[in-house]
Formats: C-alpha cells, structure tokens, sequence
C-alpha cells in the first residue's frame, strides 16, 4: 500500500526532528554546557508542569482549528525555544543564563503542547481516511487502522536513525575540537523551522470540522456539541466498558512514561556515569557511540516492528511488547551488574524501540479509534498531562534531593516494574472485553 510508504516517511521524519532536538538538548544541558548541575532537571520539570497546563487547551484549539495548521505553529514556536536555548548555554556563565533557560523551557513547553497529542491524531486522521478509501470492512478494517502505524516503519528510517547519528557526529566532534558544543543547539533551530515548513506544504488530506474555517463561534458551538455527545455516550456505555476505557488510558499513560524514561534519563545518566565532559577523544567516542545507539534503534525497529505487526493480532502485539520489555531490561540489568554497564545501556537502547513500540503504537491505535477524530488530540491531550505531571514531579524529586538522574541499574528496574503495572492492567482489561462479548453473544444466541 502506497500510502503506507507515505504514512512512514511522514512519521520518522517528524520523530526524527524531535530525536535530534531532544537528544542534543539533554546532552548539552545535562552534560556539556557550563550550566548548573541541576539544569536539566530544572528544564524537564519547568517544560513537564507547565506543558501540563498547556497540553488541554492545545488539544481543544488543534481539533477547533484543524491538526495539520497546529503542528505549523507547534514547531515553529519549538524552533523558537530552541534559540532561547542556545542563548542560555552560550552565556551560561552570566546570572542571566538560567532565566534564559526558564524561556526556553516554557516556549519549548508551549510548542510541545501543540505538537504532542495533535500529531498523534493527525496520523490517526490520515490512517482512517485511507482505511475508508480502501473499502476494507469488519475486522480486516479495524485490524489494519490499529497496526497501520507499526507496519509503517519499514520506511524512512534513515530520518529516524542514520539522520540524528550524523548529526550528533558533528555536535561530538564540534565539542571535542571547540569546547563549545552550544552552537550545534541551533541545528534544532532549523530542524524545527523545516518541519513547520514541511506541515505547512504537506499536500496530505485531512478531515476538517466544517467547510468554514472563518467563522470562530461556529467551530466553538460545533466542537461543543462534539464534546457533550462524546461523554452522553461514554455515561451511557456500562459501568465494566466506562473502567476498561479508563484502565486503557491508564495504559496509555504508563507506555509514555516508559518511553520518556528510557530517552530522557537513562541516556542522560549513562553519558554522566562515563564522565563525558572529560573531553578526551576516547570518553568523547565513547559517549558518541551511547547516543548512536538510541537513535541506531529507529532501524531494528523498522525490520522488527513491521515483521511482528504481520505475525500477531493487535492484542497479541500488546502482549509481545511487555514481555520483551522485561526481558530485554532484567538481560540489561544483569549485564550490567556484571560489570558491562555501556554495552548493558547500548544494548537496551539498540533494542528498546523496536521491541517496545509495537504494541505502544497498536495500543494508542486502539485508543483513539474509540474516540471521535474531531476529538482525538483533546483526548490524547487529557492522556498527555498525567504523563507530565507524573513525570514532572519525578523530575522535581530529582532536582530537590540534589541527585539529578538516577543510576541505569536503577532506571532498568524501574522500567521493569512499569511494564508489569501495564502487563496486569492489560489483563483486566482483555478480561472485561472477553466478558463484553461473551454476554453479547449470549443475548444473540437467546435472540
């Protein structure tokens, strides 16, 4: 399916611009600026609370004005914080530089809100519409709008992989020769611009909320009543599908959470533990390669992700991705302990994505499925603000007991334990599914 092709480029290189912005901006934050040792955490836990605020009424304005102009203005202002951030690192020896900081984190807070449940949405839009057009019906439909994404990723992955390794060789070998590994902050500057360039040109179709997108009380009256049908029928549905539709959204939640761990603070405490602001070529190699590896990932993933996707139904794919997640964390965790604790971090994160994002990208499918696509990024904004608040508040413990991240024993273990809350969750919820068909097949047999 061509549209598949177009479906994987899209996504990878969008979630390769934000690799790249990500990963530059912890490690120079965290690691190589001059900045205080708290900075990183000061940054996360300004960007998580405030995005936490931000994150509803960015739903509610991308589903009033559509997702596509969202994410133009989403990354546009993300380019922005990005500047800001280069000016705090730059003058980070001058009070100033933390207040800069603060800037950065907020506008980089204030564009993530509008990107974050919106693009989610915005794919989900464009893989229901070329569902539709295909003419697929039942199952085979419903199968394919919630593994569209997984079966995706065999393509494009040289924006999502090979991309940010070629930019962060430059960044290594920028701080090696300079010290001043800063003005690579201003490759996200671009990075970011591009992708709102790109969002603005795109010529891909979506679904709009009415034929006019001028009139401001319309869309407003029309997005209300949206959202009073949504929850009359949620209110309507029995009390066993209203919890199981709560436990999948908990689900949600804790995936995104694992997946932030793993690309925030693991890699940020394995560059610390190898004393990377040693500056020595080999330390500097060394960390180049644990970077490597987490975007590496994007390219299993792009063999794997596809290959199970066809291999294992959409729940069955949920319970793959858990499964392996504790695996491949306990075999890091021993690895590890044994004294092996880079190929322990690189191993993990060459395998993470492509073991990990299966059944996250089915499950969040699934989810949005049941929800209405002029609400998609409302609800997946709802979704969005418990991670931040969660995970700002870890980050807020962090910073206030003075640690900053924890070890990467300690991180694997705590992954581990996530994936076993999701695994019984997932239970429960299959549980109350089965039970759901059980008595409608019942009632249709008695009929």
């Amino acid at each position: 399916m061509a549209w598949l092709k177009k479906l994987g480029y899209f996504y990878n290189i969008a979630k390769g611009g934000e690799s790249i912005s990500n990963q530059m901006s912890h490690l120079i934050v965290g690691v190589l600026s001059g900045l205080p040792g708290f900075a990183v955490s000061l940054r996360v836990g300004i960007g998580f609370y405030l995005s936490a605020v931000l994150e509803l009424p960015a739903g509610v304005f991308a589903d009033v004005f559509g997702h596509r102009r969202t994410l133009v203005y989403g990354y546009a202002i993300c380019s922005l914080a990005s500047l800001f951030l280069f000016l705090s690192c730059h003058y980070s020896q001058i009070p100033a530089s933390l207040t800069l900081l603060v800037v950065s984190s907020s506008l980089s807070a204030f564009g993530g809100a509008l990107v974050s449940g919106c693009l989610q949405a915005f794919i989900q839009d464009f893989i229901d519409l070329q569902v539709s057009k295909s003419g697929l019906q039942g199952e085979e439909a419903k199968e394919l709008r919630t593994k569209a994404l997984a079966r995706s990723q065999a393509y494009g992955n040289f924006f999502s992989a090979f991309l940010p390794v070629l930019v962060l060789a430059s960044v290594f070998g920028n701080y090696y020769l300079t010290h001043h590994s800063e003005w690579s902050l201003l490759i996200p500057v671009v990075v970011y611009g591009g992708l709102s360039t790109l969002f603005f040109f795109t010529k891909i179709e979506e679904k709009t909320s009415s034929k006019s997108h001028n009139a401001f009380r319309r869309h407003c009256h029309e997005y209300g009543q949206r959202l009073v049908l949504f929850t009359s029928e949620l209110r309507q549905r029995e009390s066993t599908e209203r919890i199981r539709f709560l436990l999948t959204l908990l689900r949600i939640v804790l995936s995104i959470l694992t997946v932030i761990h793993v690309h925030t603070y693991l890699m940020v405490s394995q560059l610390r533990q190898i004393g990377l602001r040693d500056g020595s070529w080999h330390v500097v190699l060394m960390g180049f390669l644990v970077l490597a590896a987490f975007d590496f990932a994007h390219y299993p993933k792009g063999w794997i992700a596809p290959a199970v996707s066809r291999r294992f139904n959409a729940g069955q794919l949920i319970y793959f991705s858990l499964i392996a997640q504790i695996l491949l964390a306990l075999l890091a965790l021993v690895c590890f302990r044994s004294g092996y604790p880079i190929a322990a971090v690189m191993g993990f994160a060459l395998f993470f994505n492509a073991l990990y994002s299966p059944g996250n990208m089915t499950l969040q499918s699934k989810f949005l499925v049941e929800v209405p696509d002029h609400l998609r990024a409302t609800v997946f904004s709802v979704v969005q603000i418990i991670v931040l608040i969660a995970y700002g508040s870890y980050s807020a413990l962090l910073t206030a007991n003075g640690t900053g991240v924890d070890s990467p024993d300690r991180i694997f273990i705590q992954l581990m334990v996530l994936a076993g809350i999701v695994m019984i969750l997932t239970i429960v919820c299959d549980a109350i599914e089965f039970k759901g068909a059980s008595r409608v097949s019942l009632d249709d047999a008695q009929a």
